[in-house]
Parts: structure tokens; C-alpha cells; sequence
């Protein structure tokens, strides 16, 4: 009988946790990044390079510059399509 009762109080505790995990677990991200690395035709990494991207539909862009190893990255960008 006390088997039964630590069962029902454990079944109780983990129905009571489950809606404080599930949130976490399906949360979604409200920003994204953009990486890449800029090279030339031949393939020579770039760097010291200005980037811009440029949001589609609104016009605004965002500009920096390639690192030593041609890479850039654009950090905390609201969702939409970039050219």
C-alpha cells in the first residue's frame, strides 16, 4: 500500500514540473546570425573587406568588415531575407 501512495505522490510531483520544462524545451530564438568568408576568385581569403546586408523589404542594412581570416559575422538580426 505505501508503494502505491510514493507512486501516486512522485506521478503528482512530475505532472506538476512538467509545464515549467516544456516551455523552455519549445522556446524559439527571435534574432539569427549571418557568417561567412569572403574570398576572390581564386579562392585568397579577403580580409579587411566591407560587408553590408541589407534587409529586402524595409531597405536598412547593417555594414562591417572581414576579420584576418576573411570571415564576418552579423549578430542579432530580426528575421527576414537578406541580399
Amino acid at each position: 500500500m505505501k508503494l502505491k501512495a510514493l507512486f501516486k505522490v512522485a506521478l503528482c510531483c512530475l505532472a506538476a514540473l512538467m509545464p515549467m520544462t516544456s516551455s523552455a524545451a519549445f522556446a524559439q530564438v527571435l534574432y539569427g546570425t549571418m557568417v561567412g568568408t569572403i574570398t576572390d576568385p581564386d579562392g585568397r581569403i579577403l580580409a579587411s573587406v566591407s560587408v553590408t546586408a541589407t534587409n529586402a523589404s524595409t531597405g536598412t542594412s547593417i555594414s562591417g568588415k572581414t576579420d584576418e581570416s576573411g570571415s564576418y559575422a552579423f549578430h542579432n538580426l530580426a528575421p527576414c531575407a537578406f541580399g
